[in-house]
């Protein structure tokens, strides 16, 4: 192809040539794209070439697209391998005027892995019953599980404790336990109740220490009535003393 400007000879050195992919796939249907860049030997774009000079070249496969000018001195191809080759090779090569410029052999396989290696089945797990000696006793039980053990317990007390004040305070209104008495909450985040001793004294029971104790409040049977005394009820065994 003439265009008025002398022909720039390629030099292999500054051409390249990149693939759509590591590997061919055994499919006509998938071909391998392949582009094309040819240079000279001072790296300038090769281009006003004569096309009948530049050959593509294949082996263990065929052209499916050949050699295109997409732009100075930018060429594209494409070519593919025949159903069940898996396991073989495709050979490219690139000529200008019977010398080589650039050369590329790809595996032909059906996926990455098996172009590049040999997929083997790694991995798995296994089912063994316990030792003697790990059925022996509770010195053996590894501390993740006393932890554990530990933990559970105390999450369990701590929910008997917090249950038993809860239920002191749904239990209020209407209730069949009739020594408890309904109040009117001055603190609705600490919430009070009253139960009536046999000094007739009045106890406040809350549900944490944190926190003032108010020295007066008011109750359903007596409003305004002020307490004489005002206690914290810090765990269970205080609240049902």
């Amino acid at each position: 192809m003439g265009n008025g400007r002398p022909p720039r000879r390629p030099d292999p050195d500054p051409c390249w040539l990149t693939l759509s992919a590591s590997f061919a796939r055994p499919e006509p249907s998938s071909p391998l794209v392949g582009t094309l860049s040819l240079r000279d030997a001072e790296n300038r774009l090769a281009d006003a070439l004569d096309d009948r000079a530049l050959v593509l070249d294949v082996r263990g496969g065929s052209i499916r697209e050949p050699l295109t000018r997409i732009g100075p001195g930018l060429y594209r191809f494409s070519v593919v391998a025949p159903a069940g080759s898996g396991g073989g090779h495709l050979d490219i090569a690139v000529r200008y005027r019977g010398s080589l410029l650039l050369e590329r052999r790809v595996p032909i396989a059906v996926d990455h892995h098996l172009a590049h290696g040999v997929a083997t089945a790694r991995g798995g797990c296994a089912l063994s019953p316990a030792s003697s000696a790990a059925r022996g006793g509770l010195s053996d039980v590894p501390m993740t599980t006393m932890g554990v053990v530990v933990l559970g317990l105390l999450a369990i007390r701590r929910r008997r404790v917090v249950s038993i004040v809860e239920y002191c305070r749904i239990a209020v209104p209407g209730s069949w336990v009739m020594r408890w008495r309904r109040v009117v909450h001055l603190d609705a985040s600490r919430p009070l109740i009253l139960r009536r001793r046999r000094s007739a004294r009045l106890t406040a029971c809350r549900r944490s220490a944190r926190g003032r104790v108010p020295d007066a409040f008011w109750t359903r049977s007596g409003l305004g009535r002020r307490l004489e005394r005002a206690v914290t009820a810090t765990s269970a065994d205080e609240l049902f003393e």
